[in-house]
Order: structure tokens, then C-alpha cells, then sequence
């Protein structure tokens, strides 16, 4: 599973709004790390198909090939049988050898169909929940080389897709803190307003509506898989949840691979980064909560402080 803190995102959602020289830099940076973000989205697209290329070629053909060896040599032995002992006393030896034949076509169905049916968008799917740390362990590497590759494979994607959450989870936050401030706003100085920083919605309430958001998400991609899969509303449900989560028990996955696929880069990774979004709120909420509240009369001496500070200040310059 992979862990939140990784994710580059701002636990501090006061500070997304500042004053106006560092909003300026701010707006000016963007261009140049939306572009970034950009490029390394591309960069984990290009190397989930090379990774889907290698594993294909590494397990696939092993497969494939093991499988039409013991298939050769089961008929031969079959038919080199019956014609030796073609008589009606040795039928038993002939239908020992013909379910012997049956159960190796039957087990190398069943694994091509499991495990190792390694064509490209089951390998896809496999190199997908390596880098995600997904891992729903219906798919494994066999090989050695396989497991070597898979490793490698890990220590370089797993980087590279935690900076892309980190890219649009942390733009997903902002985006939410923007709209819900420009609302906080609107809400105190109806039309009049302009860009008030004071005024800040509460975390809590940022984090009750990024929850409401991830569910309504969860319950629109239920809807559209339960249009491709055999599930029930609520395998599916779980299933997504598992997902995004990055749990994976490997209880229930696709039985169309391509389908879950073509969707992977638009709804699977955003509903990733809405997740890990959740969960850093979540914590926001936590440490905010945590937090001793001011006294009032603390507050009210403050302010009595700084007006005699001012007030002191004003004569010396007299």
C-alpha cells in the first residue's frame, strides 16, 4: 500500500491563499509545473506499455510454450496407446491415458486463462498494479527473470507514480480550497467580493466535502463497471474501494482486463489521487482538531497589547 505521506501535497490549507506578491509567484510557477505534471503522466502511460511489452515477452512465451510441449508429448503418448493396444482388453489403459489427456488440457486451459495468460492487456493490467502497489495477486511472475524484471520494474515506477499523485492530488486540492474560499467569500460579502484571504473555509468542512465528492465518484464508476462485469452492485463497489484504497486482496478482479484498462488512465488514477486527497484532509482535519483552542480573554489581551504598542509607537514618533 502505498504510503499518503509520500504524496506532495500541502497539509496546511490556509497557506494555499497568501498574500499577493507570493500568489503572483505562485500563478507564475504554475504554467511550468502544470507542464511538468504533464510530462510525467506521459512518462508513467509510455512505461506501463513497455512494462506491459517486457512481461509479455518474458512470461507469455515461456507459457505458451510449456504448454504446447506437455500437449505434443500427451498425444503422442495417447495415440502411440491406442494403436499398440487397440484391442478391447486394454481399453482401461487406453481410457487411463485419454483422462490423463483430458486433465493436461483442462489445467493448461485453466492456467492460460488465470495466471499465466500473459497477452498484452492482461500484461497491462499486471504491470499497472505493480507501480499503483495495488497488487491484487491474481497475476504473478513465474520466471526468475520475471521476478527480477518485476523488481526493477517497481523501483522505478513506484517513484515516478507517487510524483504523478502527488501532481494531481495536490492540484485537486487546491482547486477544492480556491472554489470552496470563493464561496466562503461570495457567501460574507455577497458581490463585493474581491479576493478575501481572512475569511477561509473550516478543514473539516473541505474534508466532509472531498469525502461526498470520493463517494460520488465510487458510485458513478459502480455504475459503469457493473456494465461490463458479472458483479453486483456492491462487488463492484468494493471492489473500486479496495482499489483506491491500494489494498488489493485479489478476492475479486476483472474478467475483462481491456475494458478496466482503457479506463485506467482516466478514471482508476484520478479516483487514486481523490483518495490520497481524502486522506491527507482527513489527517489536516485531525491536527486541526488536535490543536488547544485560544481563550478568548487571551485573545481580547492580545488585541489590547498591540493597540497600546501602536499607541505608544505613535507618540515616541510625535
Amino acid at each position: 500500500m502505498v504510503d499518503i505521506n509520500y504524496y506532495n501535497f500541502s497539509s496546511d490549507v490556509s497557506g494555499d491563499v497568501e498574500k499577493g506578491d507570493r500568489a503572483s509567484s505562485v500563478s507564475n510557477a504554475c504554467p511550468k509545473s502544470r507542464c511538468l505534471g504533464i510530462i510525467r503522466c506521459a512518462m508513467l502511460i509510455v512505461y506501463s506499455f513497455v512494462g506491459a511489452g517486457i512481461f509479455m515477452a518474458i512470461e507469455g512465451g515461456r507459457h505458451e510454450n510449456k504448454s504446447k510441449a506437455n500437449m505434443t508429448e500427451m498425444r503422442a503418448e495417447l495415440l502411440l496407446t491406442i494403436s499398440s493396444n487397440g484391442t478391447a482388453s486394454n481399453m482401461s489403459t487406453v481410457e487411463a491415458i485419454l483422462q490423463k489427456y483430458e486433465s493436461t488440457v483442462i489445467e493448461n486451459y485453466i492456467a492460460g486463462n488465470n495466471n499465466n495468460g500473459w497477452d498484452f492487456w492482461k500484461s497491462l493490467f499486471f504491470a499497472t498494479t505493480v507501480f499503483t502497489t495495488i497488487g491484487y495477486g491474481n497475476k504473478v511472475p513465474v520466471t526468475k527473470l520475471g521476478r527480477g524484471v518485476t523488481m526493477l520494474y517497481a523501483a522505478f515506477g513506484i517513484p515516478l507514480f507517487l510524483l504523478v499523485m502527488g501532481d494531481v492530488g495536490g492540484y485537486l486540492k487546491r482547486v477544492l480550497c480556491q472554489k470552496l474560499q470563493k464561496c466562503w467569500c461570495c457567501r460574507i460579502h455577497g458581490n463585493k467580493c474581491m479576493g478575501d484571504t481572512k475569511h477561509k473555509p473550516n478543514t473539516v468542512v473541505m474534508t466532509l466535502i472531498a469525502v461526498l465528492i470520493m463517494f460520488v465518484y465510487l458510485f458513478i464508476g459502480t455504475f459503469i463497471y457493473t456494465q461490463w462485469e458479472s458483479w453486483t452492485f456492491f462487488d463492484t463497489f468494493y471492489f473500486l474501494f479496495i482499489s483506491f484504497a491500494t489494498i488489493g486482496f485479489g478476492d475479486i478482479v476483472p474478467a475483462h482486463p481491456k475494458f478496466f484498462l482503457v479506463s485506467s488512465p482516466f478514471y482508476v488514477l484520478l479516483g487514486l489521487a481523490i483518495m490520497a486527497m481524502c486522506i491527507d484532509l482527513v489527517k489536516d482535519s485531525m491536527n486541526e482538531l488536535s490543536k488547544p483552542r485560544k481563550n478568548p480573554s487571551d485573545v481580547s489581551l492580545t488585541n489590547e497589547q498591540s493597540q497600546m504598542f501602536e499607541k505608544s509607537s505613535t507618540i515616541q514618533e510625535t
